[in-house]
């Protein structure tokens, strides 16, 4: 059903040569688009129903639906959901090449390793480092076909360990990456209290540890409070 409170019409009707419904790609289909850019629609769309640019108007009476909207012609493309990518840690864009090598030394290149590199990236990052690294990683993952992304995210403090004025600031930094690429994305904002089990906290992770579960928690429903008021 259409929103009351908003213009029953769409701005935009993309119809490309294929689209992916109902499990396969199907010809003569249409994606309807609201004032928003919201999918309002899957319409079927003849190759004679309307020229490129032409504003029509549409009606579907079982989903109650009347708008106007001009038709945008994919010739020669296919359109599908966009993928997602569940698991990211986008500050590590910046090790990304300079930890995976081949070694013929049996005692070189682990997951050891690799730990340090990353353990050196994150003390060095500044709040503006990390805006630029999760943006570079969201744009690749755009143009990669992914629309969503899933960001645990556990890079809270400052480089000797101290809480920002902001607790959140760099979580607020990888929400603005994602939604100035135009990415969708759930922030995972991550519990990280020690290396292991029974293990005393790593000074290499002083920039992840927050011990207090009453303050993560806190800090998380901050975080939720000022995104859901911007």
């Amino acid at each position: 059903m259409t929103d009351p409170s908003q213009p029953a019409y769409s701005n935009i009707t993309w119809a490309p040569d294929l689209l992916y419904v109902n499990g396969r790609f199907e010809r003569n289909m249409a994606l309807a688009c609201n004032y928003a850019g919201r999918i309002i629609a899957v319409i079927p769309l003849s190759d004679g129903a309307a020229t490129e640019g032409e504003s029509v108007e549409m009606a579907l009476p079982r989903e109650g639906l009347v708008f106007r909207t001009r038709i945008v012609r994919l010739r020669g493309r296919a359109l599908l959901p966009g993928m997602v990518n569940a698991h990211s840690h986008a500050f590590q864009r910046v090790i990304r090449g300079r930890t995976e090598c081949r070694s013929t030394d049996a005692a070189g290149d682990s997951f050891w390793t690799w730990r340090e590199m990353m353990y050196r990236a994150a003390e060095r990052l500044s709040p503006e480092d990390v805006y630029d690294a999760a943006r570079m990683a969201f744009l690749e993952m755009a143009a990669g076909g992914i629309t969503s992304v899933g960001e645990f995210h556990y890079l809270q403090r400052t480089p000797d360990g101290t809480a920002y004025d902001d607790p959140n600031l760099l979580a607020r930094q990888v929400v603005a990456a994602a939604c100035d690429v135009g990415l969708r994305i759930a922030l995972l904002r991550v519990a990280y209290a020690r290396s292991g089990y029974g293990v005393a906290p790593n000074a290499r992770q002083r920039r992840f540890i927050e011990p207090d579960a009453g303050v993560y928690l806190r800090h998380v429903a901050d975080l939720s409070d000022a995104l859901a008021a911007e």
